[in-house]
């Protein structure tokens, strides 16, 4: 990123030479996936990043600069600092109490697509306590997603138009929390790694360039449920929910008659004929359906 400080690298002196010498080096590296070459930076420094952008695009043309920003207002002018988009809506806040919304990222991941690039999101899994409240006494007090609410938020990105997923942070856990109260932060790490793994699950589908099929929502309240129904090519069918929250919500979703039966993973969704299922939830959640 921008900020982190690099003047000089391997002898090339200033942000550009080094980040070009960057890429002359490690372009080839087999666990490359691409250059973060900004990390929220303000508006008036986007021409700086899109000379970093055509550096490193110059020295290895074969992987993209991914560009992250949390202000809605510079999109999309923003898009042109890199060649995949990332935002990083993070809606759960430190002493939210369980009654949240997931609406902000709704409106990221609209400002993402309005590039036209792909998008790389980046889900919250952190407590803001870590940056918002560094007294033990009032750490201890505040809170991670709940398991809901962490897999609920990535998969809402992908059905927003997400293809990739780096999910903040690691350091949160093992660093931060650990310098605030022992133990606290490493204790919250098995939701991370059981929302990982329904991700996982769903990669086939994310990354699945078959059409969208059209379906029909109707939620009550009227649009605190959002659906989306992802297939392969090889006639595989994953349809996901998730409750918006702050409150309960009912949603009815009709599918196309050839679409096959599905089983739901979470038990909120049931079927009530005719190829239509009722989804249910009190609170921020989720569910998927597959064949």
């Amino acid at each position: 990123g921008y900020f982190q400080g690099v003047d000089e690298f391997d002898g090339a002196q200033g942000k550009v030479p080094a980040a070009r010498r960057v890429a002359e080096l490690f372009g080839n590296h087999p666990a490359l996936l691409g250059y973060y070459n900004s990390d929220e930076v303000y508006r008036s420094l986007v021409p700086e990043i899109v000379k970093l952008r055509e550096a490193l695009t110059d020295a290895d043309p074969w992987h993209p600069s991914w560009t992250l920003t949390y202000r809605m207002n510079d999109l999309p002018y923003y898009g042109i600092s890199g060649d995949v988009i990332g935002v990083d809506p993070y809606p759960i806040k430190a002493m939210a109490d369980e009654h949240t919304t997931l609406d902000r990222i709704l409106k990221d991941m609209a400002g993402a697509r309005s590039t036209g690039l792909p998008i790389w999101v980046v889900p919250q899994i952190f407590n803001f306590g870590v940056y918002e409240y560094r007294n033990p006494e009032d750490f201890v007090k505040t809170r991670c997603p709940n398991q809901k609410e962490m897999i609920a938020m990535p998969i809402l990105c992908a059905m927003e138009g997400a293809k990739g997923f780096i999910f903040y942070s690691y350091i949160s856990f093992f660093f931060h929390s650990e310098n605030i109260v022992k133990g606290i932060g490493p204790a919250e790490w098995p939701k991370v790694v059981k929302m990982s793994k329904v991700m996982r699950s769903l990669e086939d589908f994310i990354l699945s360039i078959e059409p969208d099929i059209p379906i029909e929502v109707q939620a009550q309240p009227e649009g605190r449920a959002r659906a989306k129904l992802f297939h392969t090519a090889d006639g595989r069918y994953a349809l996901t929910v998730v409750a918006m929250g702050p409150d309960a919500v009912e949603a009815t979703i009709k599918l196309p008659d050839n679409v096959p039966p599905l089983t739901s993973e979470t038990g909120n969704t049931t079927a009530i004929g005719n190829n239509t299922y009722r989804f249910t939830a009190p609170l921020v959640d989720y569910d998927i359906l597959r064949n």
